[in-house]
Protein backbone atom coordinates (compact mmCIF):
# COMPACT_ATOMS: atom_id res chain seq x y z
CA UNK A 1 0.00 0.00 0.00
CA UNK A 2 1.06 3.51 -0.42
CA UNK A 3 0.79 4.53 2.94
CA UNK A 4 2.52 1.72 4.55
CA UNK A 5 -0.74 0.81 6.50
CA UNK A 6 -1.60 -2.17 7.95
CA UNK A 7 -5.10 -2.36 9.70
CA UNK A 8 -5.29 -3.19 12.91
CA UNK A 9 -8.11 -2.95 15.90
CA UNK A 10 -7.87 -2.92 19.63
CA UNK A 11 -11.43 -5.06 20.13
CA UNK A 12 -11.36 -8.58 20.10
CA UNK A 13 -14.51 -9.05 18.95
CA UNK A 14 -14.13 -7.44 15.67
CA UNK A 15 -10.50 -8.78 14.73
CA UNK A 16 -12.82 -12.29 15.09
CA UNK A 17 -15.20 -10.69 12.51
CA UNK A 18 -13.01 -10.01 9.45
CA UNK A 19 -10.98 -13.24 10.51
CA UNK A 20 -14.33 -14.95 9.38
CA UNK A 21 -15.22 -12.95 6.70
CA UNK A 22 -15.98 -15.42 3.56
CA UNK A 23 -13.08 -15.38 1.45
CA UNK A 24 -13.53 -18.43 -0.87
CA UNK A 25 -13.13 -22.14 -1.06
CA UNK A 26 -9.34 -23.23 -0.69
CA UNK A 27 -7.89 -26.69 -1.44
CA UNK A 28 -5.90 -27.96 1.59
CA UNK A 29 -3.41 -30.51 1.98
CA UNK A 30 -3.22 -33.12 4.01
CA UNK A 31 -0.43 -33.06 6.82
CA UNK A 32 0.94 -36.57 6.52
CA UNK A 33 -0.30 -37.23 3.45
CA UNK A 34 -0.60 -34.78 0.30
CA UNK A 35 -2.81 -36.20 -1.59
CA UNK A 36 -5.64 -36.61 0.98
CA UNK A 37 -6.72 -33.35 -0.28
CA UNK A 38 -9.80 -31.47 1.46
CA UNK A 39 -11.59 -27.89 -0.02
CA UNK A 40 -13.37 -26.09 2.19
CA UNK A 41 -13.97 -21.88 3.26
CA UNK A 42 -10.49 -20.71 3.82
CA UNK A 43 -9.38 -20.95 7.52
CA UNK A 44 -9.04 -17.44 9.16
CA UNK A 45 -6.34 -16.54 11.87
CA UNK A 46 -5.53 -13.61 14.04
CA UNK A 47 -2.35 -12.30 14.88
CA UNK A 48 -2.10 -9.88 18.00
CA UNK A 49 1.15 -7.88 19.24
CA UNK A 50 1.33 -6.20 22.78
CA UNK A 51 3.39 -3.00 22.25
CA UNK A 52 2.00 -0.01 23.07
CA UNK A 53 0.51 2.48 20.50
CA UNK A 54 1.71 6.00 19.60
CA UNK A 55 0.25 8.99 18.81
CA UNK A 56 -0.17 10.71 14.30
CA UNK A 57 1.34 13.84 16.15
CA UNK A 58 4.42 12.26 17.03
CA UNK A 59 7.74 12.80 15.04
CA UNK A 60 8.45 9.34 13.66
CA UNK A 61 4.53 9.65 12.83
CA UNK A 62 5.35 12.13 10.60
CA UNK A 63 8.12 11.15 9.25
CA UNK A 64 7.13 7.81 7.88
CA UNK A 65 4.09 9.34 6.88
CA UNK A 66 5.73 12.22 4.69
CA UNK A 67 7.80 9.72 2.98
CA UNK A 68 5.27 7.33 1.87
CA UNK A 69 4.26 10.59 -0.24
CA UNK A 70 7.70 11.58 -1.75
CA UNK A 71 8.78 9.75 -4.99
CA UNK A 72 11.22 7.51 -3.71
CA UNK A 73 11.78 5.96 -7.89
CA UNK A 74 14.71 8.14 -8.29
CA UNK A 75 18.33 8.20 -6.78
CA UNK A 76 17.25 10.03 -3.38
CA UNK A 77 20.36 10.98 -1.06
CA UNK A 78 19.69 11.31 3.02
CA UNK A 79 20.33 15.30 2.29
CA UNK A 80 17.74 15.38 0.10
CA UNK A 81 15.01 13.74 1.55
CA UNK A 82 15.31 15.69 4.75
CA UNK A 83 14.48 18.56 2.61
CA UNK A 84 11.70 17.41 0.87
CA UNK A 85 10.82 16.57 4.49
CA UNK A 86 11.31 20.20 5.81
CA UNK A 87 9.58 21.77 3.40
CA UNK A 88 6.64 19.27 4.10
CA UNK A 89 6.55 20.68 7.70
CA UNK A 90 7.34 17.13 8.82
CA UNK A 91 10.76 17.96 10.62
CA UNK A 92 12.01 21.45 11.59
CA UNK A 93 15.07 22.96 10.08
CA UNK A 94 17.14 22.19 13.29
CA UNK A 95 16.49 18.24 12.48
CA UNK A 96 17.25 18.86 9.23
CA UNK A 97 20.64 20.18 9.82
CA UNK A 98 21.00 17.16 12.96
CA UNK A 99 19.88 14.48 11.06
CA UNK A 100 22.20 15.74 7.89
CA UNK A 101 25.53 15.50 10.52
CA UNK A 102 27.42 13.09 11.01
CA UNK A 103 27.23 12.53 14.52
CA UNK A 104 23.54 12.40 14.29
CA UNK A 105 22.45 10.20 11.27
CA UNK A 106 21.64 7.53 12.71
CA UNK A 107 18.70 9.09 14.82
CA UNK A 108 16.68 9.57 11.52
CA UNK A 109 18.03 6.20 10.49
CA UNK A 110 16.50 4.34 13.33
CA UNK A 111 12.56 5.91 13.03
CA UNK A 112 12.57 5.15 9.04
CA UNK A 113 13.50 1.32 9.92
CA UNK A 114 11.36 0.47 12.86
CA UNK A 115 7.29 0.08 12.70
CA UNK A 116 4.60 1.56 14.60
CA UNK A 117 1.38 0.87 16.26
CA UNK A 118 -0.61 3.73 15.53
CA UNK A 119 -3.74 5.20 16.89
CA UNK A 120 -5.43 7.80 14.67
CA UNK A 121 -8.07 10.23 15.58
CA UNK A 122 -11.71 8.84 15.68
CA UNK A 123 -12.73 11.56 13.45
CA UNK A 124 -13.88 8.80 10.79
CA UNK A 125 -17.10 7.20 12.42
CA UNK A 126 -15.98 3.59 10.77
CA UNK A 127 -12.53 3.87 12.51
CA UNK A 128 -14.36 4.60 15.56
CA UNK A 129 -17.01 1.51 15.17
CA UNK A 130 -14.16 -0.65 14.25
CA UNK A 131 -12.04 0.65 17.26
CA UNK A 132 -9.19 0.79 14.53
CA UNK A 133 -5.62 1.10 14.94
CA UNK A 134 -2.77 1.07 11.88
CA UNK A 135 0.69 -0.61 11.79
CA UNK A 136 3.02 1.83 10.17
CA UNK A 137 5.70 -0.01 8.52
CA UNK A 138 9.27 1.89 7.90
CA UNK A 139 10.97 -0.39 5.35
CA UNK A 140 13.32 2.33 4.05
CA UNK A 141 16.88 1.00 3.02
CA UNK A 142 20.09 3.38 3.69
CA UNK A 143 22.38 3.18 1.35
CA UNK A 144 25.80 4.14 2.82
CA UNK A 145 28.90 5.62 0.91
CA UNK A 146 31.55 7.63 2.75
CA UNK A 147 29.93 11.10 2.07
CA UNK A 148 26.47 10.51 4.90
CA UNK A 149 24.32 13.44 3.34
CA UNK A 150 25.13 11.64 -0.50
CA UNK A 151 23.93 8.55 1.22
CA UNK A 152 21.41 7.21 -0.73
CA UNK A 153 17.50 6.48 0.93
CA UNK A 154 15.14 4.04 -0.83
CA UNK A 155 11.85 1.97 -0.32
CA UNK A 156 12.42 -1.75 1.03
CA UNK A 157 9.97 -4.44 2.31
CA UNK A 158 10.19 -6.88 4.54
CA UNK A 159 7.89 -9.61 6.12
CA UNK A 160 5.80 -8.16 9.17
CA UNK A 161 5.07 -11.27 11.20
CA UNK A 162 7.94 -10.77 13.17
CA UNK A 163 5.76 -7.36 14.62
CA UNK A 164 3.15 -9.67 16.47
CA UNK A 165 3.30 -12.57 18.63
CA UNK A 166 4.51 -16.09 17.73
CA UNK A 167 1.30 -17.45 18.88
CA UNK A 168 -2.28 -16.93 17.40
CA UNK A 169 -5.58 -17.93 17.32
CA UNK A 170 -6.48 -19.77 14.27
CA UNK A 171 -10.32 -20.37 12.72
CA UNK A 172 -11.65 -23.18 11.09
CA UNK A 173 -12.96 -21.89 7.96
CA UNK A 174 -15.98 -24.80 8.59
CA UNK A 175 -16.87 -22.36 11.75
CA UNK A 176 -16.80 -19.14 10.35
CA UNK A 177 -20.48 -18.82 9.84
CA UNK A 178 -21.33 -20.07 12.95
CA UNK A 179 -19.02 -17.94 14.84
CA UNK A 180 -20.34 -14.53 12.68
CA UNK A 181 -23.74 -15.52 14.29
CA UNK A 182 -22.90 -16.28 17.49
CA UNK A 183 -20.80 -11.81 17.19
CA UNK A 184 -24.15 -10.93 15.76
CA UNK A 185 -26.05 -11.23 18.85
CA UNK A 186 -23.38 -9.25 20.44
CA UNK A 187 -24.02 -6.41 17.86
CA UNK A 188 -20.54 -7.59 15.93
CA UNK A 189 -22.06 -7.21 12.22
CA UNK A 190 -21.87 -5.83 9.12
CA UNK A 191 -24.13 -2.73 10.56
CA UNK A 192 -22.45 -1.94 13.15
CA UNK A 193 -19.20 -2.08 11.53
CA UNK A 194 -19.34 0.02 8.30
CA UNK A 195 -22.01 3.10 8.72
CA UNK A 196 -22.76 3.18 4.77
CA UNK A 197 -25.97 2.68 3.83
CA UNK A 198 -24.89 0.09 1.66
CA UNK A 199 -23.51 -2.20 4.22
CA UNK A 200 -27.19 -1.38 6.59
CA UNK A 201 -29.16 -2.18 3.58
CA UNK A 202 -26.98 -5.40 2.98
CA UNK A 203 -27.32 -6.70 6.45
CA UNK A 204 -30.55 -6.21 6.21
CA UNK A 205 -30.88 -8.34 3.36
CA UNK A 206 -28.66 -10.76 4.96
CA UNK A 207 -30.86 -10.84 7.99
CA UNK A 208 -34.23 -11.33 6.31
CA UNK A 209 -33.09 -14.24 3.73
CA UNK A 210 -31.20 -15.92 6.77
CA UNK A 211 -33.12 -19.24 7.97
CA UNK A 212 -31.94 -18.72 11.39
CA UNK A 213 -34.06 -17.47 14.00
CA UNK A 214 -33.23 -13.68 15.83
CA UNK A 215 -33.03 -13.42 19.01
CA UNK A 216 -35.67 -12.34 21.72
CA UNK A 217 -34.74 -9.65 24.24
CA UNK A 218 -33.56 -11.13 27.42
CA UNK A 219 -36.39 -11.81 30.06
CA UNK A 220 -35.81 -13.07 33.63
CA UNK A 221 -37.84 -16.09 34.17
CA UNK A 222 -40.48 -15.78 37.48
CA UNK A 223 -42.51 -17.83 37.84
CA UNK A 224 -45.46 -15.61 39.39
CA UNK A 225 -45.43 -13.72 35.98
CA UNK A 226 -46.92 -17.27 35.17
CA UNK A 227 -49.07 -17.62 37.97
CA UNK A 228 -50.76 -14.31 37.41
CA UNK A 229 -50.88 -14.68 33.75
CA UNK A 230 -53.17 -17.97 34.24
CA UNK A 231 -55.11 -15.87 36.60
CA UNK A 232 -55.93 -13.21 34.43
CA UNK A 233 -56.15 -15.44 31.35
CA UNK A 234 -58.95 -17.40 33.06
CA UNK A 235 -61.17 -13.60 34.29
CA UNK A 236 -63.73 -12.58 32.44
CA UNK A 237 -64.89 -8.87 32.73
CA UNK A 238 -67.75 -6.85 30.85
CA UNK A 239 -66.89 -4.47 28.09
CA UNK A 240 -69.03 -2.14 29.78
CA UNK A 241 -68.29 -2.51 33.04
CA UNK A 242 -67.07 1.12 33.81
CA UNK A 243 -70.95 1.93 32.68
CA UNK A 244 -71.84 -0.43 35.91
CA UNK A 245 -72.82 2.15 39.21
CA UNK A 246 -71.90 -1.23 41.05
CA UNK A 247 -68.33 -1.17 40.07
CA UNK A 248 -68.18 2.33 40.79
CA UNK A 249 -69.67 2.23 43.78
CA UNK A 250 -67.36 -1.18 45.27
CA UNK A 251 -64.15 0.93 44.12
CA UNK A 252 -65.09 3.74 46.07
CA UNK A 253 -66.21 2.02 48.98
CA UNK A 254 -63.00 -0.36 49.38
CA UNK A 255 -60.48 2.48 48.55
CA UNK A 256 -62.12 4.38 51.08
CA UNK A 257 -62.02 2.22 53.75
CA UNK A 258 -58.72 1.82 52.95
CA UNK A 259 -57.34 5.56 52.24
CA UNK A 260 -58.02 9.06 54.03
CA UNK A 261 -57.88 11.21 50.82
CA UNK A 262 -60.14 11.80 47.69
CA UNK A 263 -60.47 8.72 46.14
CA UNK A 264 -62.04 10.91 42.71
CA UNK A 265 -58.50 11.17 41.79
CA UNK A 266 -57.63 7.19 41.57
CA UNK A 267 -61.55 6.68 39.98
CA UNK A 268 -60.38 9.11 36.70
CA UNK A 269 -57.19 7.12 36.12
CA UNK A 270 -59.79 3.67 36.51
CA UNK A 271 -61.80 5.01 33.73
CA UNK A 272 -58.97 5.96 31.52
CA UNK A 273 -57.75 2.23 32.31
CA UNK A 274 -60.60 0.34 31.76
CA UNK A 275 -61.51 2.32 28.45
CA UNK A 276 -58.71 0.26 26.69
CA UNK A 277 -59.53 -3.10 25.13
CA UNK A 278 -58.57 -5.94 27.65
CA UNK A 279 -57.02 -3.53 30.32
CA UNK A 280 -56.58 -6.22 32.28
CA UNK A 281 -54.46 -8.40 30.75
CA UNK A 282 -52.12 -5.71 28.96
CA UNK A 283 -49.40 -5.49 31.27
CA UNK A 284 -47.92 -2.19 29.25
CA UNK A 285 -51.16 -1.00 30.30
CA UNK A 286 -51.43 -2.09 33.81
CA UNK A 287 -48.21 -0.34 34.27
CA UNK A 288 -49.18 2.51 33.54
CA UNK A 289 -51.89 2.69 35.22
CA UNK A 290 -50.37 1.87 38.77
CA UNK A 291 -47.42 4.77 37.58
CA UNK A 292 -50.59 7.16 37.76
CA UNK A 293 -51.50 6.11 41.35
CA UNK A 294 -48.57 6.09 42.67
CA UNK A 295 -48.18 9.98 41.57
CA UNK A 296 -51.84 9.92 43.56
CA UNK A 297 -49.74 8.34 46.95
CA UNK A 298 -47.18 10.47 46.68
CA UNK A 299 -48.84 13.79 46.54
CA UNK A 300 -51.32 12.18 49.53
CA UNK A 301 -48.13 11.58 51.53
CA UNK A 302 -46.74 7.97 50.80
CA UNK A 303 -43.31 7.35 49.96
CA UNK A 304 -41.83 5.67 46.85
CA UNK A 305 -41.57 2.30 48.39
CA UNK A 306 -45.29 2.37 49.89
CA UNK A 307 -46.45 4.18 46.83
CA UNK A 308 -45.15 1.18 44.64
CA UNK A 309 -46.87 -1.82 46.86
CA UNK A 310 -50.40 0.37 47.45
CA UNK A 311 -50.63 0.78 43.88
CA UNK A 312 -50.15 -3.09 43.36
CA UNK A 313 -52.77 -3.74 45.70
CA UNK A 314 -55.28 -1.21 44.29
CA UNK A 315 -54.52 -2.25 40.56
CA UNK A 316 -55.49 -5.48 41.70
CA UNK A 317 -58.29 -4.96 43.53
CA UNK A 318 -59.82 -3.00 40.85
CA UNK A 319 -59.68 -6.02 38.92
CA UNK A 320 -61.09 -8.24 40.95
CA UNK A 321 -63.95 -6.33 41.71
CA UNK A 322 -64.43 -5.72 37.81
CA UNK A 323 -64.73 -9.82 37.72
CA UNK A 324 -67.54 -9.91 40.76
CA UNK A 325 -69.42 -7.75 39.01
CA UNK A 326 -68.96 -8.80 35.76
CA UNK A 327 -69.92 -12.38 37.12
CA UNK A 328 -72.75 -10.74 39.59
CA UNK A 329 -74.30 -9.10 36.19
CA UNK A 330 -74.66 -12.23 34.43
CA UNK A 331 -76.38 -14.03 36.43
Amino acid sequence: MCTRLLDLTTNPLVALYFACEEYGKVCYKGIEDEEDTKTQEANGVIFFNKKYSVSTNEINIKVISSLSQIDLSNDNTLESILRKLTERQAISKELEERWKSKEYYEEFINIIQNNYIVTPPYNNERLSRQCGMFLLAGCFNFVYTESISQSGIEKGYKDLRDEFDRKFFYISGENKKAILEELDTYNINEATLFPELEHQLSYIKNKKNAKTKASSEFIKFDSNDIKTQIIKSDIEISENIIKNKNFKDTVFKTLSEKYNFDIQKIWVLVEDWVSIIDWYRQESVISRFKVGVQRVLLENGFNKEEAKIESEYISDKIVDIASIVSERSEK
